[in-house]
C-alpha cells in the first residue's frame, strides 16, 4: 500500500487474505463473514498500530485471535441437526465424491495443532519465508523450521486418514 494507511484501503487489498486465513484457522464457512467483520472492527480500533509495511502480519495476528474465539464458541453451539453432520462417517469409497479439495484441505488442517497449522498456512499457502514467520510468531527460526517439518508430516497423515487410507 502506498500513502497513509486507511481502513478502506487495508481491506480492499487484504480482505481475501483475511477470509482465507480465517477459513484455514478453523472458522466455518457459515461464520467467516462475521469473523471477518470482527477483524475489520479490531483494525478500525487499532489502525494507528498497524505497520504500513507489514499489514498482513498484523491482520494475521487479529485473525488468529478471532478464529480462536470462534472455534471456542463453536464447541458450545448446539446445531439444529443435533450434530448429525459432524457424526456422519465418510467411507473411503465416497470421500472424494463428498469432499471438494478445499474441504479436504480444511479438514486436514483442523487435525494439526494450532502452532504447526499456522506455520504450514503461512509458509505453504501464503508464501511467507521462515524468517518472516519466526518474526511474526516470536519463535526461533529453528523452532519454526521444526514446526513446518512436523506440520507437513501431520498434514499428509491427516489427508491420508480423511481419504480413508493408511500411511
Amino acid at each position: 500500500m502506498t500513502g497513509p494507511l486507511t481502513l478502506e484501503g487495508l481491506f480492499a487489498e487484504h480482505l481475501d487474505f483475511v477470509l482465507r486465513s480465517l477459513l484455514r484457522l478453523g472458522v466455518s464457512a457459515r461464520d467467516v463473514e462475521d469473523a471477518a467483520q470482527q477483524v475489520l472492527w479490531v483494525a478500525h480500533q487499532g489502525l494507528a498500530q498497524i505497520d504500513p509495511a507489514r499489514p498482513r502480519a498484523w491482520l494475521w495476528g487479529v485473525a488468529r485471535r478471532v478464529a480462536s474465539d470462534h472455534r471456542a464458541l463453536a464447541r458450545h453451539r448446539v446445531e439444529l441437526d443435533g450434530g448429525a453432520s459432524q457424526d456422519r462417517q465418510i467411507s473411503p469409497e465416497n470421500v472424494l465424491e463428498q469432499l471438494s479439495a478445499r474441504e479436504l484441505v480444511h479438514r486436514a488442517l483442523d487435525e494439526l495443532p494450532l502452532e504447526r497449522r499456522e506455520v504450514l498456512i503461512l509458509y505453504e499457502m501464503e508464501g511467507m519465508t521462515l524468517a518472516e514467520i519466526a518474526e511474526l510468531s516470536s519463535a526461533p527460526l529453528q523452532t519454526v523450521a521444526g514446526r513446518l517439518r512436523k506440520a507437513r508430516l501431520e498434514f499428509a497423515d491427516a489427508v491420508t486418514k480423511l481419504e480413508g487410507g493408511s500411511r
